[in-house]
């Protein structure tokens, strides 16, 4: 294996040939954005694949990377812009430490951006109106598409931008700039011609001469379509996903060890032996110690970027945490009581509302019930509450078209405080009476085309 620079790219010193079987562009400016930010930082990039075919180096898999480096430098597919910060700056970029922007000719404005690193939102009407403030337009032109490159991108109104091959072309910074802007201007632009420069791709295969490459590093020599065909449907589609989760767990135990908690993965890897998933304990765990530290009520998953916002100022409670955390694995045998096998703690996904049938009513001062409802994953929950005033027993009717949107036709129907298992159809009724101050919660699982339905969890 032998590295290549980007350099090396940029003055088609390996000017790899694209094989017809090759997907096209399908990289979204964010993505384009992210690649140039890792290269800067030093992040892997992945490994470039070539083979020799018929006289020519063609490029197996690398082919969005290596179009991301050659767009930069020719503007063949669009513009890459280079932000310039000064030290008032409050822009959120997010995860990113550098931040670049991609236009296009059907995207000249440029696109929003987000946490995710993959999605590009479009711009509103508002933040376009932003950035034609910020070029000195005027709102007649709102509509209009500028040609790329004539216009800053978004979000102009905030930073400073210079096309990036104009960094590279001129060393001193343009005269508005202010001072610290001139510093980061210089700053960016060494950056950028040091790495330009380093050999830190790496390329797997192909008939390239280097001094650090020799005859056994050329594998892959004049393959056959069937065996093209087989490698490109191999590596799109055998990789693991990287998913959400997985993202949350990572970030959280980097922020754990950023405030002073040292081997968290250790931690969250002991209490989650019985589970399949570490990563669904430890973000259970962690909101679990959200809401009882912080009264903080959590009604959805957290992200990563959620949780590095979240403990931005929680550095001087290391010890509160590392306390909770103890806490929680010497009672855990309470914990596996509400968590499945994944280990998701099992609670319900919303706010309870009322039913429909019960919107109007006063179950204080009339004699009806308290009658709301919620949903808990797959599962959906109706809970009865007698609060009448007049300190009687009452009739309670209860069917599962009294929860508004609730899926299926056929439910397992589970009573958690007569412990009663029976099933329903949808339009199916039934009434049971409550006494004073008593109250019932029924669970309604779906029943699937083979007659399972997933109540809970059994002890």
């Amino acid at each position: 294996m032998q590295f290549i620079s980007v350099k090396n790219i940029w003055d088609r010193k390996y000017d790899f040939s694209i094989p017809d079987i090759q997907r096209g562009l399908v990289w979204k400016a964010a993505q384009m954005e992210v690649f140039w930010d890792s290269l800067l930082r030093g992040i892997p990039v992945g490994i470039f694949t070539a083979a020799e075919l018929n006289n020519e180096t063609i490029l197996l898999d690398g082919q969005q990377r290596y179009n991301a480096v050659k767009s930069a430098f020719d503007r063949t597919n669009g513009i890459l812009w280079c932000c310039i910060f000064d030290e008032k700056s409050d822009l959120n970029i997010f995860n990113r430490k550098y931040l670049f922007r991609w236009t296009t000719e059907s995207h000249p404005w440029g696109w929003n951006f987000n946490a995710d690193e993959k999605s590009s939102p479009r711009l509103s009407i508002s933040e376009r109106r932003q950035v034609l403030k910020a070029n000195g337009l005027n709102e007649g032109q709102l509509f209009l598409k500028p040609q790329v490159g004539s216009i800053k991108p978004y979000p102009c109104h905030k930073v400073k931008m210079v096309k990036f091959t104009d960094l590279l072309e001129n060393e001193f910074a343009p005269a508005d700039f202010t001072d610290s802007e001139k510093k980061y201007y210089t700053d960016l632009r060494n950056k950028l011609l040091e790495i330009i420069e380093l050999p830190l791709i790496p390329l797997l295969g192909g008939n390239i001469s280097s001094s650090n490459c020799n005859e056994n590093n050329l594998y892959f020599k004049n393959p056959d379509a069937e065996w093209l065909d087989i490698f490109f449907r191999r590596m799109n589609s055998q990789g693991t996903p990287f998913y959400q989760t997985e993202l949350a767990y990572s970030a959280l135990k980097s922020a754990l060890q950023e405030i002073g908690i040292e081997k968290s993965r250790e931690y969250f890897e002991r209490i989650s032996k019985n589970f399949k998933n570490t990563a669904e304990i430890a973000q259970s765990v962690f909101q679990l110690a959200v809401h009882i530290l912080y009264q903080e009520n959590i009604n959805r998953f957290w992200n990563a970027n959620d949780i590095k916002i979240f403990f931005k100022n929680k550095k001087d409670e290391a010890e509160k945490l590392n306390s909770f955390l103890q806490k929680i694995e010497h009672n855990f045998a309470l914990l596996e009581q509400f968590a499945d096998s994944n280990g998701n703690l099992l609670h319900v996904d919303d706010v309870a509302l009322p039913s429909p049938d019960t919107l109007f009513s006063d179950p204080e001062n009339e004699e009806t019930p308290l009658k709301i409802f919620n949903r808990s994953h797959q599962n959906f929950l109706l809970g009865f509450f007698n609060c009448f005033r007049g300190k009687k027993a009452i009739l309670c009717e209860y069917s599962p078209q009294d929860i508004y949107g609730i899926k299926g036709e056929k439910f397992a129907v589970y009573s958690q405080k007569r412990g009663l298992l029976s099933s329903m159809k949808k339009e199916e009724k039934s009434h049971f009476t409550l006494s004073a101050d008593d109250w019932d919660i029924f669970t309604f699982a779906p029943v699937f085309k083979n007659g399972f339905a997933a109540i809970g969890l059994s002890g």
